[in-house]
């Protein structure tokens, strides 16, 4: 019966759990000694799975790798939005002139401009240069740096989405001892804008984190008078949305910091960067980090999620547990016992 399920054609493209699922079945098939001719029409499934799965794993690359290069998001690439390759890939990786040649080929009817479909015509067709820079573009990271620089970008907006407030990452984060990311979006990846609920859900998280980044500040009228705390913290908004409209919903009037709209490279990078802790990739979050990255904790929300009358106990408690964690106490190496010596007979 598992195999005669098991072959049905599937309602919707497969997925790596319906290949996998299918290898599993015909293994248990092969051992339980099923008719030849029901394990070949599974085995041909599987290669049609196989194939439905490597197809929409590219066509998905594509949609990442235009994402990453459309700095405006006017869902196509401009030959300044391409020149900016030969900045990201080191000559040793791609030489400058081969971006050239690939431009001539892409832009084959002289647009000017490159859209999805014509990366996914090249690729599906098996074009081997424009596959591997597809891969290159969305396995690179944006900056080949380690530290701030490295996880965030060169800049960031400060309490601001306009432009004209640009601040050098390293002096916005400089002295910050705790840092959160609060990740979120109201977009799909088809430029699709969330149901309503789920919007006002976000902003409200959000506002949450907000009133939580103030208090530990002692940003305000509310808290200003409250007696500072030793280690400084700073929020930094990465907005993971598809479209400007959705980016700005997602923003808001931001007290903090937030990745610029126009840095798609770097605020994928940073998504994919921590995105895989999460149960779904989509959910919003806010990840309590150290400065090099590496994270205290991955549930900031559960965290500052307390009862109004609780927030000022809770909060702080919750702030200083996480300062408790930036410095990981070292696990000591615990030597063998020593072994006994057996007593030798007499």
């Amino acid at each position: 019966k598992a195999m005669q399920k098991s072959i049905q054609p599937l309602p919707a493209p497969a997925t790596m759990e319906d290949v996998t699922r299918l290898q599993a079945a015909i293994k248990q098939a092969k051992d339980a000694q099923l008719p030849a001719e029901v394990i070949e029409k599974a085995e041909k499934m599987l290669l049609k799975h196989e194939d439905e799965f490597q197809r929409l794993r590219a066509l998905t690359m594509i949609q990442q790798a235009l994402y990453r290069l459309d700095r405006n998001q006017d869902d196509y690439v401009d030959r300044s939005e391409w020149e900016r390759l030969k900045q990201i890939f080191d000559p040793s990786e791609w030489e400058p002139t081969v971006f050239d040649e690939l431009w001539v080929k892409l832009d084959r009817w002289g647009k000017k401009k490159l859209e999805y479909e014509v990366f996914a015509d090249f690729l599906l067709h098996g074009e081997d240069d424009v596959t591997k820079l597809v891969k290159d573009i969305v396995f690179k990271p944006p900056h080949g740096t380690e530290g701030l620089l490295g996880i965030f970008g060169p800049r960031l907006l400060e309490a601001s989405t306009s432009v004209d407030f640009m601040i050098p990452t390293v002096k916005a984060l400089d002295d910050i001892d705790v840092i959160g990311i609060f990740f979120c979006t109201v977009t799909t990846i088809d430029q699709t804008l969330y149901p309503l609920t789920l919007v006002e859900e976000t902003k409200e998280k959000r506002r949450d984190v907000s009133r939580f980044r103030n208090f530990i500040r002692r940003e305000g009228e509310e808290y200003e008078s409250l007696p500072k705390l030793a280690k400084k913290f700073e929020v930094v908004v990465c907005s993971f949305d598809t479209t400007e409209q959705g980016y700005m919903k997602t923003v808001g009037n931001p007290p903090w910091l937030v990745m610029p709209h126009d840095a798609t490279w770097e605020r994928d990078h940073l998504w994919r960067k921590y995105n895989h802790m999460l149960k779904h990739h989509t959910d919003t979050a806010l990840f309590i980090i150290r400065p090099d990255g590496s994270v205290i904790t991955k549930k900031g929300l559960d965290d500052i999620n307390v009862a109004p009358q609780l927030e000022d106990k809770l909060w702080e408690k919750a702030f200083l547990k996480w300062c408790d964690m930036l410095n990981p106490p070292k696990k000591e190496l615990t030597p063998p016992p020593e072994e006994k010596e057996e007593a030798q007979p007499a």
